[in-house]
C-alpha cells in the first residue's frame, strides 16, 4: 500500500482532534529519523 494513500484513508477514518494527534505523531516521527541520519 502507497504511503500517501494510507495516510489519506487514516485521515478520512478519524474525527479532527485524533487527526492532530496523528500529524503531531507523524512529525515527531520524521524529525527523529531526520536526526538519526544528519548524527548518523
Amino acid at each position: 500500500m502507497h504511503f500517501g494513500e494510507s495516510t489519506m484513508r487514516i485521515a478520512v477514518e478519524v474525527s479532527e482532534s485524533e487527526c492532530d494527534a496523528l500529524i503531531a505523531a507523524y512529525k515527531l516521527m520524521a524529525t527523529r529519523s531526520l536526526r538519526d541520519l544528519m548524527a548518523g
